[in-house]
């Protein structure tokens, strides 16, 4: 079970969950999958939701963590899993969600 104080976002692949969280090595093989040069092109990678990239990504993802899933299980994947996957790792609220229930900001002193 996901801890979310930990960045950890769970997602079920193959009927199976899986715990996960943005680890240094997960960030370096979603970089090395989508070619990104800088953080801000990872995060663009990851949230551009790109069909060609979703794969490479949440492979990386998944590897990063030393996770281990059949292809043919990530290619079942739905997209609004991996949606939320990529939102919950990178703690942005989905297209649409309600900004009602988001938190207020807040601001240093």
């Amino acid at each position: 079970m996901a801890n979310k104080y930990r960045g950890e976002v769970d997602i079920e692949i193959g009927g199976k969950s899986y715990t996960v969280a943005m680890t240094i090595d997960a960030f370096a093989r979603v970089a090395e999958a989508v070619k990104a040069v800088t953080l801000a092109d990872v995060g663009q990678s990851m949230l551009s939701y790109m069909p060609a990239q979703m794969l490479p990504i949440l492979a990386a993802i998944l590897a990063g963590n030393d996770i281990e899933v059949d292809a043919a299980a990530l290619r079942r994947v739905h997209w609004q899993d991996y949606r939320d996957l990529i939102a919950g790792l990178l703690k942005v609220r989905p297209a649409g969600e309600d900004d009602a229930t988001a938190d207020p900001p807040t601001r240093a002193s």
